[in-house]
């Protein structure tokens, strides 16, 4: 499991490799091709994967974005200009108020948009006539001229799905369950406006968008991330 020169290495280089070194558990790889095969498959536009935290979620996001593109790997040598996934990992908002246009910026930023700060109203600009307005993503009036454009990018870039880690962070809003089911009815929106897949990572606070109505379960793809238990002989048994 690892070179026997690593013996011979200093006490703070042998300790650095074992905090380094990750093993898949089976656990994690079963989420992980449970999550591949909803990507694939046209059920469910949004797929939240549920867990406590400190069970590997962030390091799930990057074996995802990884292994998916690594399949992917021909399609995308004859179109480099798609991006198959992508991701990011959602600050937690200030004062329980959620920013949109911080969060579409980001997404353009993952999405490798170019040119962000420069996107002009091309109806204002071009049709309209009315003097040039640039669409700084901090502007309050900037939204939905930022939405516009993330359709495009999903569009543009064949974005089959885009995973977002810390996803409790979404619903950290006031206003009780009728605010929660605005943020939700905006992601979904956005997935059926893309026919782009959101993958939701975060941790059991993700069950209460679930929770809000009965037609919720419907439309979403719900995927349990477990903790590890000692108890268990199959857990216990990992793979590297």
């Amino acid at each position: 499991m690892f070179d026997v020169d690593l013996l011979k290495k200093s006490k703070e280089e042998r300790v650095k490799f074992f905090k380094e070194y990750t093993i898949q558990h089976p656990k994690f790889t079963k989420v992980k091709d449970e999550v591949i095969k909803e990507i694939n498959s046209s059920d469910y536009n949004i797929i939240m994967v549920i867990g406590p935290s400190r069970i590997g979620k962030s390091r799930l996001v990057g074996e995802l974005i990884f292994e998916y593109l690594k399949n992917m790997e021909e399609e995308i040598r004859l179109n480099p200009g798609i991006i198959p996934i992508s991701g990011m990992e959602l600050p937690n908002p200030d004062l329980s108020r959620f920013n949109w246009k911080d969060f579409y910026f980001r997404v353009l930023t993952a999405l490798k948009d170019p040119l962000i700060d420069e996107k002009i109203d091309i109806e204002n600009e071009i049709i309209r006539k009315e003097p040039k307005k640039y669409l700084k993503p901090f502007r309050k009036d900037t939204a939905p001229e930022l939405r516009i454009s993330i359709e495009s990018a999903f569009r543009n870039r064949k974005t089959r799905a885009f995973l977002i880690d810390e996803a409790q962070h979404f619903f950290k809003v006031g206003g009780g369950s009728e605010a929660l089911n605005v943020q939700f009815n905006s992601i979904k929106s956005l997935s059926n406006m893309t026919s782009s897949k959101f993958v939701m990572f975060g941790t059991y606070d993700l069950n209460q968008v679930i929770n809000l109505d009965g037609q919720l379960t419907s439309r979403v793809k719900e995927v349990h991330f477990p903790r590890y238990d000692v108890r268990n002989r199959e857990d216990v048994v990992c793979q590297h």
